[in-house]
């Protein structure tokens, strides 16, 4: 029973204050700094902000961090959940990655529920993708390769 209720809280506080994240998407570098996130070549990350305005919530959440396309536009976000308990910690992963579905099932997000173990610990983390922006970015890479090899290939040929 207290399961369930947990899991329900979650749910319900959740789909309540999510919306911040699916604002996340699209967002450049200068309006992430501008609300907090501290951004390197490759990603800003965060972990200043009180994300859902519930302490358990919150506290639930360890960081989040945003990864940008070619065009300078979040297409990615991942949400690092503090780990300490784990059975509790199982419960929680999976009620986030539930109310973020439920609360975007309409979008073209895809969710995803990551465990992540290496020499720093468990990790869990939930990624928020914009698949549209995502496939977008991964053929300018592609495209941007293939230009590289063909230039390589005809100065190789050259000489």
């Amino acid at each position: 029973m207290k399961k369930a209720f947990l899991v329900l809280a979650v749910l319900s506080h959740v789909t309540l204050f999510a919306g911040f994240l699916d604002t996340l998407i699209g967002k450049d570098r200068i309006y992430l700094e501008e609300n907090g996130f501290k951004c390197t070549e490759f990603s800003c990350v965060t972990k200043d902000q009180n994300f859902f305005n519930v302490k358990l919530l919150d506290n639930a959440v360890d960081f989040v961090e945003v990864y940008s396309n070619h065009k300078d536009e979040v297409y990615k976000v991942a949400v690092y959940l503090y780990q300490n308990d784990k059975l509790k910690n199982k419960e929680l992963d999976e009620a986030f990655l539930k109310a973020l579905s439920k609360v975007n099932e309409k979008s073209k997000y895809a969710y995803e529920l990551t465990k992540v173990s290496d020499k720093f610990g468990d990790e869990a983390l939930i990624t928020m993708t914009d698949t549209k922006r995502a496939n977008a970015y991964i053929n300018a890479l592609r495209d941007e390769y293939m230009e590289s090899m063909k230039q390589y290939t005809d100065a190789s040929s050259q000489k």
